[in-house]
């Protein structure tokens, strides 16, 4: 009897010893009523205390009293484990959100676009600027000495169809009135008087003869002109724009209102002629000769005179918006002596 009694408390005690090990392990679980489970392991550790301490003295007590101590403690560890298993089986509160991530690597360009809507119409054909238009098939090719702007034709020719209707010989005294002579033979051609007004020459000519010849409103821009004779002809309203004229002779020539922006004169002889009211903003003129010129009213703007002769030139105040290296002011004074201006030396 005191064999099976010894045993069966040894047994006892080593399933106490295992559930306390797994109570202990198992107390970060309970996290919903911590202080109960402590509870209940500080008493069974009691217990255990108690028996350990009076195991010698069991031999001698009845079985029954032993019996009855060991049913307390299995009860007591039947609660302990039926609330570890429940605290094991309760979800624990949710924890904080975590640190976004990384972003990811961009992804492949999408496909293009539809195309989109068309844009506005354009406005009409003629060019408007500060209230004049130009002809249709016509545009800027420079101001007036008002600011008014200049028109001329560009691509085809002005008078397009015209030319048919001219004549197919050309000398003196010709009527060649508002045909297109662009592309004609007109060098060492002599058009001497010949009527060419509103005729289209534009091109490249050597020596060609329009000694006082009728070029009103002549469409010349854009011409080179070498060694040709325009002396005593008319080219008032011509358009030449843009012009290179190289040892070219227009002494008496009349350029009233003529346009001349962005032309170019070399070693040409302009004296005594009429340039009245003639466009010649940024123009250029290197060895030319305007002795006695009538320059009034002309624009001159930005113009550069270069080894030039304006003695006894009439420029009114025109001739101060130009710029004048070694060039011979109309009073005769060289304009290096005077910073490269004829301010003062003027003659109206």
């Amino acid at each position: 009897m005191g064999g099976r009694k010894s045993t069966r408390a040894t047994t006892i005690l080593l399933a106490m010893a295992a559930i306390l090990l797994l109570t202990g392990s198992n107390l970060s679980a309970a996290e919903e009523d911590p202080g109960m489970l402590r509870g209940w392991i500080d008493a069974l550790r009691g217990r255990i205390a108690q028996l350990g301490d009076s195991f010698e003295d069991w031999r001698s007590k009845p079985y029954s009293d032993l019996q009855q101590q060991l049913d307390a403690l299995q009860i007591q560890l039947d609660a302990v484990r039926s609330d570890l298993e429940r605290v094991e089986r309760t979800p624990g509160p949710q924890g904080p959100p975590g640190s976004p991530g990384l972003p990811g690597p961009a992804g492949p360009p999408g496909p293009p676009g539809p195309t989109g809507p068309g844009g506005n119409p354009g406005l009409p054909g003629n060019l408007q600027l500060a209230g004049e238009t130009c002809p249709e098939g016509e545009a800027v090719i420079g101001f007036g000495a008002f600011g008014n702007p200049l028109c001329g034709a560009v691509g085809p020719s002005a008078h397009p169809g015209l030319g048919r209707d001219c004549p197919a010989g050309l000398g003196p005294a010709a009527d060649l009135r508002l045909c297109d002579l662009r592309g004609a033979p007109l060098s060492d051609a002599d058009l001497s008087f010949a009527s060419l007004v509103k005729a289209d020459l534009r091109g490249r000519y050597s020596h060609i003869g329009l000694q006082g010849a009728d070029l009103r409103g002549a469409e010349m821009s854009g011409v080179e002109l070498n060694e040709a004779n325009l002396a005593q002809a008319n080219l008032s309203f011509a358009r030449l724009g843009g012009a290179l004229i190289e040892n070219s002779a227009l002494r008496g020539a009349t350029l009233r209102q003529a346009e001349l922006s962005l032309s170019r004169t070399s070693s040409s002889d302009l004296s005594e002629a009429d340039l009245n009211g003639a466009a010649m903003a940024m123009s250029q003129h290197y060895g030319s000769d305007f002795t006695r010129a009538d320059l009034r009213g002309a624009d001159l703007r930005y113009a550069v005179f270069t080894d030039a002769n304006l003695f006894l030139a009439l420029t009114s105040a025109s001739l101060n918006d130009a710029t004048l290296q070694n060039t011979i002011c109309p009073d005769g004074v060289n304009s290096n002596t005077n910073q490269n201006t004829c301010q003062g030396h003027t003659l109206r």
